[in-house]
Parts: structure tokens; C-alpha cells; sequence
């Protein structure tokens, strides 16, 4: 009976089936622009990060003092088993939204803005973590022996 009916009314099956392809393709690309942009504290980074020019974009977003940094950027692997230091990394990127886990074994872009101090201000690092062109997290460290690190947020 539903093959009939589908002999019968090629044209609207095929019809059909085009605008629901079409709606997928269209779902599927809106989706992934949302996830191309985040906002924090009321302002929205874009995520991806396509070369030095636009992970300094980013810097400059979690910090000012990064737009005169010195840069550096190294491939780096995520470990398939985290120890310890690891698991308190990824806790903070939690803040960030991201769970480093989900990228083990993976190779990355470690983006690194390192400024000294200037008028009393901290000398400090700035690192981003970018996966296949997106921003995965980061944090920001204070390079005394004893400094902080924080996450990004």
C-alpha cells in the first residue's frame, strides 16, 4: 500500500526529500556558526583561531597587555591518560566550557603570549589551547617561581 503510494506520487517524494536534505544541511551549518562564538562577562569571542593574527584576536580579549606581547606558538599533545597536573588543568577549563578529555591523544596549537613586567605590572603568560581551528581553553599564569595560574574565565 505505501509502495503504491509512493509510485503514485514520485514527484512529491522526491520533493520531499530534497527540502529535508536541504533542512538538514542548512540545521547542521546554523548549529556550528552558534558554536563558532561564546559570550563571557557580556562579550562574545569567536572560537576559531586560523593563525597568529586571530589567536592574539583572542588574547586580547582575556587580556589588554597581550596586543604587546611576544608570541609563540608549538604543537603539543593532549595525554590519552591524565595525572595529576592534568586534572587540575582541565578543572579549569571547565570555567571555559571545554573537558580536555574529549581531545586526548590530540595534536594542538599551544599559543603562548608572554609579557615582562612594565610599571609595576606582573610578568605574565597567556596561553591558548586550539584544536582543529577552535579555541579549546587556556589559562593565564603569573611567571614568578611561585606564580598562580588561572583559567581564561
Amino acid at each position: 500500500m505505501i509502495l503504491s503510494w509512493v509510485r503514485r506520487h514520485r514527484g512529491t517524494v522526491w520533493l520531499l526529500t530534497v527540502l529535508i536534505v536541504m533542512g538538514v544541511v542548512l540545521g547542521v551549518g546554523v548549529w556550528r556558526r552558534q558554536r563558532d562564538y561564546r559570550t563571557f562577562h557580556g562579550k562574545t569571542l569567536c572560537l576559531v583561531v586560523k593563525d597568529k593574527d586571530s589567536a592574539r584576536q583572542a588574547a586580547v580579549f582575556f587580556d589588554e597587555a597581550a596586543q604587546q606581547a611576544v608570541l609563540s606558538c608549538e604543537e603539543v599533545r593532549i595525554p590519552y591518560r591524565f595525572n595529576g597536573v592534568y586534572d587540575r588543568y582541565n578543572a579549569l577549563q571547565e570555567a571555559f566550557g571545554t573537558n580536555l578529555s574529549d581531545y586526548c591523544g590530540r595534536l594542538c596549537q599551544q599559543y603562548r603570549f608572554r609579557w615582562e613586567k612594565n610599571n609595576g605590572e606582573e610578568s605574565r603568560t597567556l596561553t591558548l589551547l586550539v584544536c582543529d581551528r577552535y579555541l579549546i581553553g587556556g589559562d593565564i599564569s603569573d611567571n614568578d617561581f611561585d606564580g598562580e595560574m588561572r583559567g581564561l574565565v
